[in-house]
């Protein structure tokens, strides 16, 4: 079956026409125009259909710019060529790889009396259907005539479209596991069902179920668009420990191996090789507070103190250090600052991946405060997800400093069971950025430096307790 079609960009102000316009110039929508026909005797009218409707009448309106198709068109051939699938995936395909937002689907289909019948439908680019509406029928014999009075209707239609449901609003389904999760909308009377109707903004979900780790989730919606969202909740292991040692949460981290360093990042994470923690311990869930450093310290020098629960920061090394000192005169003397390799051990959680959640920097806004979100401050601790071995804030809101010495040629000459640079230098080692930071400096093996006797308000620590 022969096919014609067309993209266009829908442009309600400049009623220009220009081929050669770039459709990432604007933050509207573009939709793919595929039209087909019952049989190859209709097909010859497609073409002077698709000229004169949509060329003819859509740019004169003054809402429509036509985009050059032609790269289009040859990815198509080529993909059903290749038989890279049905003609569904395979325009679904080329829609998100050219982030193309809908498909206008005109469809010719016999009706009785030697007529045929217009059937416009309106499909997101997962091919779900938005919206179907179905035109009076035309004489096959007499073709031309209506077509003036099918270019109205369909011009109407679009203008109904991006007027009402389809472009202005936007749709939300969560898919589940276990599937007898319960989803709500938090802080809001929106009721959660499949595919719930949303004006667009950013919403919070939370998503709970017996046995398993609550969790909640920011997603911003985009208007007009469908959002899908996959979620599998941790379960809670009976085995998992969470302690309290001096008034600080501890969750214990069990020995294992990982590998430490990322292809992706500074050259000071390469190579990348596998290392080995032989002994557990137990970690702070959350970054050490100011309220649990004050009730040791009898000071707070933060910069940012509206409230208890906010890390502290403004600490140096060193005042760490003397805190440690204080906490350990009390009778246990096991607390320290993680090394490097078990604070990535601990903050990868497992995962391979950049995050512990995996590649999508998206995601950081659920799990972690930084450039986009953090507002140039410091959060109270533990509002974000936690990492799948419980810990909080391991991606972003302050840098957390390690115990070990910074040395940029460290991965080069490591050791592979429970490393520690003890050799000298002038910088300390940070991890896990800040506020301040964008994703890519949040990441789990993203290493940070600072000058050990001077404090930052954008770093601060958590704590590592001997088992």
């Amino acid at each position: 079956m022969k096919r014609t079609s067309f993209i266009i960009l829908i442009f309600m102000s400049i009623p220009i026409f220009n081929t050669n316009i770039n459709a990432s110039d604007f933050q509207n929508k573009i939709m793919f125009i595929d039209c087909e026909g019952p049989n190859n005797s209709i097909d010859p009218f497609f073409p002077k259909y698709i000229r004169n409707v949509v060329i003819e009448e859509f740019v004169s309106s003054g809402h429509f710019i036509i985009l050059d198709n032609d790269e289009i068109d040859e990815l198509y051939k080529a993909m059903i060529g290749a038989k890279r699938g049905s003609v569904d995936t395979v325009l679904s395909t080329i829609m998100h790889m050219k982030s193309i937002d809908f498909l206008l689907r005109i469809e010719l289909t016999d009706s009785p009396g030697n007529k045929m019948q217009f059937v416009f439908r309106v499909m997101d680019s997962d091919f779900s259907l938005l919206k179907e509406v179905k035109l009076a029928s035309v004489d096959k014999t007499y073709f031309e005539k209506p077509l003036k009075e099918i270019s109205n209707e369909l011009i109407d239609f679009l203008n109904d479209l991006d007027e009402k449901e389809i472009f202005n609003s936007c749709t939300l389904t969560v898919t589940t596991e276990p599937v007898e999760t319960k989803i709500r909308f938090v802080d809001s009377d929106i009721k959660y069902n499949h595919g719930v109707q949303l004006e667009s903004g950013l919403y919070q979900i939370e998503l709970s179920c017996p046995g398993f780790r609550t969790e909640r989730e920011w997603i911003y919606l985009v208007s007009g668009l469908k959002k899908r969202i996959n979620t599998n909740l941790i379960k809670i292991d009976n085995n998992e420990e969470v302690r309290t040692f001096q008034n600080i949460k501890f969750v214990y981290i069990s020995p294992g191996s990982f590998e430490m360093g990322s292809v992706s990042g500074e050259y000071d994470e390469l190579p990348v090789h596998k290392v080995e923690i032989t002994t557990g311990f137990w970690m702070s869930i959350c970054e050490i507070t100011q309220d649990e450093w004050e009730t040791v310290m009898g000071y707070n020098t933060s910069r940012f103190k509206h409230d208890r629960n906010l890390p502290v920061e403004t600490v140096s090394w060193f005042d760490v250090q003397n805190f440690i000192e204080k906490l350990n005169q009390k009778g246990e003397r096991k607390f320290r600052l993680p090394t490097e390799a078990e604070w990535e051990y601990a903050s990868r959680a497992g995962r391979k991946t950049e995050f512990s959640f995996g590649e999508e920097e998206d995601s950081m806004i659920n799990f972690g405060w930084y450039f986009d979100n953090g507002e140039n401050k410091t959060h109270p601790v533990g509002l974000k997800k936690p990492n799948p071995w419980g810990l909080y804030d391991m991606h972003g809101n302050v840098w957390e400093w390690c115990q070990d010495f910074y040395d940029e040629k460290y991965y080069s000459n490591f050791t592979d069971k429970d490393p520690v640079s003890n050799k000298t230098g002038d910088e300390r080692v940070s991890r896990g950025g800040s506020f301040m930071n964008i994703p890519d400096h949040c990441r789990s093996g993203t290493r940070g430096k600072n000058y050990p006797k001077f404090p930052f308000y954008f770093l601060g620590f958590r704590l590592v307790r001997s088992n």
